[in-house]
């Protein structure tokens, strides 16, 4: 029996209390490297809803770091020796972060709270900043040649990887050389990451393999092969991971053990080039302020199995609607703007809420009822 589907406007002292939780997921292209075209695109979770985040002041972009508290978002720019700061929500751009960085690749913050940047020219030293982008010092006494990956093991030693050397350098916690980790078998090292049995996965870009390594960094196994122009790595809570793939303009998704699950962004999608940057986003987001919410129908059923946007002037400011179940999960993330109808046909009996935000910063909700 087809299930069917009645809307009604939520009351405001209802809103009040449901949070709301979307998990996206970004890719920095770096185009045509020197030449561009340059790009941060957003995506869905599930790949979907794909759309340009970023398009200003980019030039080279290397590598995406979130400030939630901010609410800002960092993107490093190898050609322009610069770090970059943008709205984290809508994309737009804000002002120089950080400056004088040469060939700024790769940021992480740092247990002592402060951000450490690669350099990929001058004297590849690693630069810290404090979160506001005032330049501490440099943390290493000395630099790694076309540095890209960086990551610390348990005991906080600091590694990093050598695009042009092929090898994995570690560091102690005052920034002295400890020697090279990994010094054979690497054709081009991009991104590294230490699992939580202490184990180091390294990214191969030249040769297309995820490397993993012992805690003395003696070779254990390659566990994922054929991705040439491998960079960018992320994980989930379930323990898979996703990697961006320049030779299919690609992110791929893997299980733990690197066996692949889906391509999350298929070849080209959204003119994707070159990933060289992915990195996830969860955004929590509580209905609680009264003048935020309006209050009319936004969606419209035209039959029990399918929803469209009902046009007037504050929904032609919608683009894309995301529902969610009574436990917050989201059921659905839809750009109206490409898909305008809604199909819920197979969706389980119960209670749904939509939520959109418009362009003056006002948040739209309805109650879904399938039954």
């Amino acid at each position: 029996m087809r299930s069917k589907m009645y809307i009604s406007t939520v009351f405001i002292s209802f809103c009040s209390i449901v949070c709301f939780s979307q998990r996206y997921f970004y890719v920095s292209d770096a185009g045509n490297f020197q030449q561009g075209p340059y790009q941060i695109l957003r995506y869905n979770s599930d790949g979907s809803g794909g759309k340009v985040f970023i398009k200003d002041n980019l030039a080279w972009p290397q590598d995406i770091l979130f400030l939630e508290n901010q609410k800002v978002v960092l993107v490093s720019n190898l050609s322009t020796n610069s770090i970059e700061k943008y709205d984290a929500n809508t994309g737009e751009y804000m002002s120089n972060f950080a400056g004088n960085v040469q060939g700024a690749t790769r940021m992480k913050i740092g247990k002592d709270g402060l951000l450490y940047v690669l350099q990929w020219n001058g004297d590849n030293k690693v630069m810290r900043f404090d979160l506001n982008g005032n330049f501490i010092d440099n943390f290493t006494q000395t630099g790694v040649v076309t540095s890209i990956g960086l990551d610390w093991d348990k005991n906080g030693i600091l590694y990093i990887s050598s695009y042009n050397g092929k090898f994995v350098e570690r560091f102690d916690k005052q920034g002295k050389s400890l020697g090279k980790f990994i010094s054979t078998g690497l054709a081009g090292p991009t991104n590294i990451h230490f699992l939580d049995n202490g184990h180091l996965l390294v990214l191969d870009y030249n040769s297309g393999i995820i490397k993993r390594y012992d805690e003395s960094g003696n070779f254990i196994q390659n566990i994922v092969t054929g991705v040439l122009q491998c960079e960018g790595i992320n994980f989930l809570t379930d323990g898979s991971f996703a990697i961006g793939v320049g030779s299919t303009s690609s992110v791929n998704q893997y299980d733990e053990a690197g066996n692949f699950i889906k391509q999350l962004v298929p070849n080209k999608s959204n003119n994707l080039l070159n990933p060289n940057a992915v990195i996830w986003r969860d955004i929590s987001s509580k209905v609680d302020d009264e003048q935020k919410v309006e209050k009319f129908n936004f969606l419209h059923v035209e039959s029990g199995k399918t929803i469209s946007l009902i046009r007037h002037e504050q929904t032609s400011m919608i683009d894309t609607v995301n529902i969610f179940d009574m436990n917050s999960k989201l059921v659905l993330s839809q750009d109206l703007k490409i898909n305008p109808t809604i199909n819920a046909i197979n969706w389980p009996k119960g209670i749904y809420f939509a939520k959109a935000s418009l362009l003056n910063q006002r948040t739209i909700t309805q109650e879904i009822v399938i039954y």
